[in-house]
This record gives structure tokens, sequence and C-alpha cells, in this order.
């Protein structure tokens, strides 16, 4: 969760250090409005002894860049360029008042587990979906491709007649049934 604005004008040939009391998010590298030269400008980034380019910014050609670092509690840094243009960062402190544990449980409620979808569905469930099906509610096929059903009725040999035979397809012979057609159209269009 990011909560409050950070930001920070790196000016060449300076270094702006500190050890990180708050967590922060650096989203964003962008030239100054004013440009000395257009030569290439680099930022650096100095993590507890160990130097690295977060970025390098041309006028003219690349003068923002999007970026995506956290920086945590405990951490020696230190901001400095490469290059005659200041440089703005900007991003947000991080609030980590979220706990990791309620995080897995939520995401448990909601059927991801480990980062993957779970797709375990009751009987009942799946009894629902294959009449959806049957009925026109959902794709022919549309269980067997995300790997609801054992796959034996598969798409790649379906035709016509098998629609009829298994009953995916019917013939409309009543005005009640040409209705039912007409809203299960409606519903598919919204």
């Amino acid at each position: 969760m990011y909560s409050g604005f950070w930001g920070l004008k790196i000016v060449p040939g300076k270094t702006y250090s500190q050890l990180v009391d708050m967590p922060f998010r650096v989203s964003n590298a962008a030239l100054d409005a004013t440009v000395e030269n257009a030569t290439r400008t680099s930022v650096l980034v100095t993590v507890d002894g160990k130097q690295f380019t977060l970025c390098s910014l041309t006028p003219a050609s690349i003068e923002q860049q999007t970026l995506d670092i956290t920086f945590t509690e405990g951490e020696e840094i230190t901001f400095e360029t490469q290059g005659d243009n200041a440089v703005h960062l900007t991003g947000n402190f991080v609030n980590e008042l979220v706990d990791d544990d309620s995080e897995d449980s939520e995401d448990e409620a909601d059927g991801i587990v480990n980062g993957e979808v779970d797709l375990t569905v009751t009987d009942e469930e799946m009894e629902l979906l294959k009449s959806m099906e049957r009925e026109g509610l959902i794709n022919p096929g549309t269980l067997a491709q995300i790997g609801m059903e054992d796959g034996s009725d598969s798409d790649a040999d379906y035709d016509s007649d098998d629609a009829e035979t298994d009953g995916r397809i019917r013939e409309v012979t009543s005005d009640e049934e040409l209705e039912l057609v007409a809203e299960a159209e409606e519903e598919e269009e919204d």
C-alpha cells in the first residue's frame, strides 16, 4: 500500500545519502525542466556499498523513465548523477501496516494459492456449468479449454452434426423457446 508523495531533485556533482527509516518506492525519473546540455545523464544509486545505474536520460530523446524500485527500512542508500543535467526522482512512501498473513488468507479466500488461481469446483457447480454449456449460455468447449472437463469433447473435431447429437444445438419449435433464445442472446451481448 502506498501513502504519501516522495521526491528528490538530484543536482549534478552532489550526492544524497541516507539510512532509510521509512520505506519508499521510486516510480519515475525525469530530467529537470531546464536542460543544461544535450548529453546523457545517468542516475546512480549505491545500496549498502554497491553501485547501480537506475536509468540514463537524454534530452530530446528519453527525458523520463518509469521505475519500480522499493527501498526498505535499514538500507543505506546514496543517489547521484553522472552528467550535466538535474534529475527529479518521484515516488511514494510505502505503508508496511499490511500483515503478510492477512494477505495470504485473503488470497486463499479468493481462490488464489501461491499466486495461482484455484479452479476447484464442487460437483454441483460443475453440473450447473455443464447445463449452462448445453443450453448455449457458455460457448461450447469452454470447460474443456480451461481444463475443467476430461477433454473428451474436443472442439478440434467438433461439427454441427456432433452438436445436434449431443444436444448443444436443437431446433426451436415454439414461440416460448424463441423468446428464451432471444433472452439468452440479449444476456450474452450484455
